[in-house]
């Protein structure tokens, strides 16, 4: 392939990453106050925004006006919900986004709502490295093609140590985030990146008109990126999303490992500062970042533990508001068709 064109997929192409984009946005949320039980708002809403001096309204719908009503943060993302997506935006400000996203060397990041659909252009690599915070305890490393040589005699060669990058969010956070993931694969929309005997967090995503499908993710010790696509940007074919395509091919790469590297770690490690308590007699993660919301006559909140007092996150606090389209721009499309999502966005 060299012989034919040095283009390197892996480092040069820049593709939309879709709903493989969402745990940033969701992680923010998190890092934020809010929690994986937090309800999000899957219903309609309408926006304001200006093209070339003139008003024009966005009122983004579920493909067939199917809406989940007031939804669990984690189950927003676990079925890649797009609208609950766009609300958590809305709310959070895209600004905050943007912030967050320029820690991690994100470049011509949108300044507007798309930003919720993972509207950007990002190599694989990119994503790789910006992956790396869920899996690296809120650190992003400085990805390396080499990690070690070793001898025929077992002597070690040669040996890299990773480098970070940035600082994200902290252990615990990340952690959160790392659960939701986690059900993406147990039973979301990458229920096909699943190994049995290892446990993996990772996230679906596809484009408009399956032109690009990816699978984002990571086992205690490795984070793997599959993508699909075509250089002319053209459909892949009718129907590839990313939980059909490129989950299994992920999916291989760690059953391979196994095969091959069969002690290695299998878990993901709990950090300190994650407690665990239940909300509706279901279990859910907490911490004191996050806190579970205090108990009102229409939750059954328990929260095990006692360091972490209860308190209610209220969503306005901290949280900018700001109009949702800013700029002159026009954006014809996006869209993200994970087998859980059937949501069109149009701009």
């Amino acid at each position: 392939e060299y012989a034919k064109s040095s283009f390197n997929r892996a480092t040069m192409t820049k593709r939309q990453p879709g709903s493989a984009f969402k745990p940033f946005v969701y992680q923010t949320a998190l890092d934020s106050g809010y929690n994986p039980a937090t309800k999000l708002t899957d219903l309609a809403r309408s926006f304001k925004y200006k093209v070339g001096g003139v008003e024009k309204i966005w009122s983004p719908q579920n493909y067939e006006k199917n809406f989940k009503g007031f939804i669990p943060l984690r189950e927003a993302l676990v079925h890649s919900r797009n609208l609950a997506t766009i609300n958590l935006v809305y709310d959070l400000g895209v600004e905050k986004i943007r912030r967050r996203l320029a820690m991690l060397d994100v470049k011509n990041i949108p300044n507007d709502l798309s930003i919720s659909l993972g509207n950007l252009a990002l190599s694989p690599l990119k994503m790789a490295q910006i992956y790396t915070v869920f899996s690296n305890s809120g650190h992003m490393i400085e990805p390396r093609l080499v990690g070690k040589i070793v001898s025929k005699q077992n002597a070690v060669i040669y040996e890299t140590r990773p480098k970070e990058i940035a600082h994200f969010t902290e252990p615990e956070q990340a952690y959160l985030t790392t659960t939701i993931l986690e059900d993406v694969i147990k039973r979301g929309t990458g229920k096909n990146a699943a190994v049995k005997g290892l446990e993996l967090a990772g996230k679906t995503g596809t484009t408009n008109n399956y032109v690009d499908a990816w699978f984002c993710g990571y086992s205690p010790t490795i984070t793997t990126i599959v993508w699909y696509g075509r250089d002319k940007y053209k459909a892949i074919f009718k129907g590839a999303t990313g939980g059909k395509v490129a989950a299994p091919v992920f999916a291989q790469f760690y059953k391979k490992l196994l095969d091959l590297e069969p002690n290695t770690k299998r878990k993901f490690t709990k950090p300190n500062g994650v407690f665990k308590g239940f909300v509706n007699g279901k279990k859910e993660y907490y911490t004191k970042i996050s806190p579970l919301p205090k108990p009102d006559t229409n939750e059954d909140i328990y929260q095990s533990g006692s360091e972490t007092p209860m308190q209610k996150v209220e969503n306005n606090e901290s949280i900018e508001t700001i109009s949702p389209v800013n700029n002159d721009r026009v954006i014809e499309s996006t869209q993200t068709s994970d087998e859980d999502t059937d949501a069109e966005v149009l701009f």
